[in-house]
């Protein structure tokens, strides 16, 4: 494979992993510590 071909495709795989990070971190709901629990 060209060297521009496998970094083009680990650039690529990282910019996805970056998204679906931060889509996870915004989902993550945190709350008040509650004695109940």
């Amino acid at each position: 494979m060209d060297l521009k071909k496998i970094i083009a495709d680990g650039t690529n795989s990282m910019k996805k992993a970056v998204e679906w990070t931060q889509h996870e971190l915004a989902t993550l709901h945190t709350g008040k510590a509650s004695p109940s629990m």
